[in-house]
């Protein structure tokens, strides 16, 4: 966040490269900054070492990166293609930047966008204190051992029953945020 937010102010001071509105390039930036560090996170929670989690993040970051348009700007997309792209928050991103910096949007005209990166902030980051808590642990119990989690007490068929049913929750919050993204 703060290499980022030096750059945009070094480069606007420096170079003259106007960023649009800088109220809102600061907005994006942060909301997009919260994103991804709610996915690394929740990465860093999940794997087992840290290897792990540097390889995950590395593979999935230039893959989510280079879906999300930061390899090829989204125009080139097809409109399928650029449909697929706004499951990243990198293509919601480069939509707010694009309409400050070319058409002098301000914070009004990216909302749609702004909402969308702060939903995604806050699932991820909702989910990694998910994960920390004694439900995760118990998610994290049925998952090393179904069986012995079961016989320790655990009620195995209701916490996949409640994770079945958060994971529907996010997924319909994602659709609707989607959908309503693709109206405006």
């Amino acid at each position: 966040m703060f290499q980022a937010l030096y750059i945009m102010i070094a480069t606007a001071l420096l170079f003259d490269v106007s960023w649009g509105d800088l109220l809102t390039a600061i907005v994006v930036l942060a909301l997009f900054a919260a994103v991804a560090a709610g996915a690394a996170m929740l990465i860093g929670a999940i794997m087992q070492n840290d290897e792990q989690a540097a390889g995950v993040t590395v593979l999935a970051g230039l893959a989510i990166g280079a879906l999300g348009g930061t390899m090829l700007p989204l125009e080139l997309y097809s409109s399928t293609m650029n449909s697929i792209a706004h499951i990243t928050p990198h293509a919601w991103a480069i939509d707010a930047f694009t309409e400050t910096e070319r058409r002098g949007g301000t914070l009004v005209d990216v909302l749609p966008e702004v909402g969308v990166l702060a939903g995604m902030a806050l699932v991820l980051i909702a989910l990694w204190r998910l994960v920390h808590s004694p439900f995760g642990k118990a998610l994290a119990a049925i998952r090393q051992n179904e069986l012995r989690a079961g016989f320790i007490g655990y009620n195995v068929w209701l916490y996949k029953w409640l994770v079945f049913t958060l994971s529907a929750a996010i997924a319909g919050l994602a659709g609707g945020l989607f959908a309503m993204a693709q109206q405006s």
